[in-house]
């Protein structure tokens, strides 16, 4: 069973970071004499952290109501998450078990959050 979850039905929550920090921008804010792309560039440095900070928090706290709606059911469900993925699992640990087969959430950068599970 898949369930895709659009990131803005994560509160609205912005799950990729925009692109405009880039080599080019950053080079460009280094020889700019009057500081404001340099202003602009960490201006948007810090918004970005901001919105990083609050989609962590955010999909834990979705991530543990989607355990908790587990909680009563014959499964042994935990959440993690490591790097960037996220993972639920059953408990159930098979000799061929890896990422793809256990049950898991992932997030898909510039994508929909999947929702993967797997008996």
């Amino acid at each position: 069973m898949t369930i895709n979850i659009k990131p803005d039905q994560l509160n609205g929550t912005v799950t990729s970071i925009s692109n405009e920090v880039s080599d080019i921008h950053a080079n460009e804010a280094i020889i700019d004499d009057t500081g404001t792309k340099l202003n602009d560039c960490t201006a948007l440095i810090r918004y970005t952290g901001t919105i990083l900070g609050e989609t962590v928090s955010k999909y834990n706290t979705f991530l543990n109501g989607l355990a908790e709606k587990f909680k009563n059911t014959d499964y042994n469900i935990s959440t993690e998450i490591r790097d960037n993925s996220s993972r639920i699992n059953d408990g159930n640990v098979n000799p061929s078990d890896d990422f793809f087969i256990r049950s898991n959430v992932h997030i898909i950068q510039n994508s929909n959050v999947s929702v993967l599970y797997s008996q």
